[in-house]
């Protein structure tokens, strides 16, 4: 009994880490690497907007993204896009997508709990 106790306990715990931690994609790891460089470049107070700005894209990127915006960034890294390039797309990006509406993270949920479903792949080829 003690054995099955300490397996369910260990079920729940790597359950409730895996639904919990926070794991980025490539595109998002790139795009937060160069947001870093980006923002450690700029010096002076004149860049205070450009600093919170790009403060604001490092938070709401470290979220959960959808499939779409997953895409875009994938492209971003791909072109190897960086500086004020890359912050301008990703703002646009941020707003295109509207990642600061509540609605943005309804549309992530569901999106994230039809990716729970099973599915089941049936094909054969004509040949």
């Amino acid at each position: 009994m003690s054995v099955l106790q300490r397996f369910s306990d260990e079920v729940r715990h790597r359950t409730a880490q895996q639904k919990f931690s926070m794991s980025l994609t490539v595109g998002q790891t790139y795009v937060l690497r160069e947001l870093r460089a980006a923002y450690s470049a700029l010096d002076g107070e004149e860049f205070a907007d450009l600093r919170s700005q790009i403060a604001l894209l490092e938070e709401s990127f470290k979220q959960p993204l959808t499939a779409a915006i997953k895409k875009q960034l994938n492209i971003i890294r791909r072109n190897g896009i960086t500086g004020k390039n890359l912050v301008r797309m990703l703002s646009d990006l941020y707003h295109d997508h509207g990642m600061r509406e509540h609605d943005f993270q309804l549309r992530h949920r569901v999106e994230r709990d039809s990716e729970d479903l099973p599915r089941i792949i049936c094909s054969e080829a004509f040949v």
